[in-house]
């Protein structure tokens, strides 16, 4: 019975996951970046360097804490929201890094527009003009 209980909950939460939207990965589109793998991503939105120069100048970009942000660490980096502040607690605590600021989805989109050297990810239907989509996470 118990068995059956579990299987019954993965099935549901693996289907109301499967109908969640992607996240697009978007930069302005006055950027000279064109596209960018998980990997450099990884880098950017975990304050590591990177190689490439061009990816080092970026800013990222969090939603301020909710669905959409878990979803994506998620999915980039497995890490759930508190692996993520312990992550973070760890690398502000040792001066190696500081966590990316956190913004509104309407301050987000107003701010990237301006900015090319901002990084951010949004749900695909609220990709505007102005941004380019970098990838996709599913």
């Amino acid at each position: 019975m118990r068995y059956c209980v579990c299987c019954l909950f993965c099935v549901l939460f693996s289907s109301f996951v499967m109908g969640k939207t992607q996240l697009a990965v978007i930069v302005s589109s006055e950027s000279t970046i064109a596209k960018i793998d998980a990997a450099a991503l990884q880098a950017v939105f975990l304050g590591l360097l990177t190689q490439e120069p061009e990816l080092r100048a970026l800013k990222p970009l969090d939603l301020s804490t909710g669905d959409t942000r878990d979803f994506f660490y998620q999915n980039l980096v497995g890490r759930n929201r508190h692996q993520m502040q312990s992550y973070w607690s760890r690398m502000s605590f040792t001066g190696r890094g500081t966590p990316p600021q956190e913004v509104t989805p309407e301050h987000l989109m107003s701010e990237l527009v301006k900015n090319p050297a901002l990084i951010a990810y949004l749900p695909i239907e609220n990709v505007s003009t102005g941004m380019k989509v970098l990838m996709l996470i599913p």
